[in-house]
């Protein structure tokens, strides 16, 4: 016969007990298990992915101010590179011009090339210092 069970074939007072005990268990150990397995919502699983989310959301919109600033910054910049490169061309197209003059008047072929570099010089230096406001 089983250790379990007394010799009449009649569970004992703590056979039974312990069977309850064994049972309380294992029906604790069932409902931690079902627990575990139960489908659990995501903003209850992972808080700290929220967390994260918001976090990063808040960085996306910094970043975006950021990217937003540095675009109009952008448009500003080229806005004043357009104008100073055409002010640079201009200034080239003068001295290419103050150039020929001043060689005109440096090795002229006849003095009226001279007179023509002369007044061409003169002409040029005058409109410059009304441009430029002397």
């Amino acid at each position: 016969m089983s250790e379990k069970y007394s010799y009449t074939g009649l569970a004992s007072f703590a056979d039974y007990k312990r069977v309850l005990e064994e049972k309380k268990s294992l029906e604790l150990r069932i409902a931690e298990l079902e627990e575990k397995q139960r489908w659990i919502p995501v903003s209850e699983r992972l808080p700290e992915l929220q967390k994260d989310n918001d976090a990063l959301k808040k960085r996306v919109e910094t970043l975006q101010i950021y990217a937003d600033d540095y675009w109009e910054r952008l448009k500003a910049h080229r806005k004043i590179t357009r104008s100073l490169n055409a002010r640079i061309a201009e200034l080239e197209a003068f001295i290419e011009r103050l150039i020929e003059a001043g060689r005109m008047m440096k090795q002229p072929e006849t003095i009226e090339e001279f007179h023509r570099g002369r007044r061409d010089y003169n002409a040029l230096v005058a409109k410059w210092k009304e441009s430029e406001r002397w």
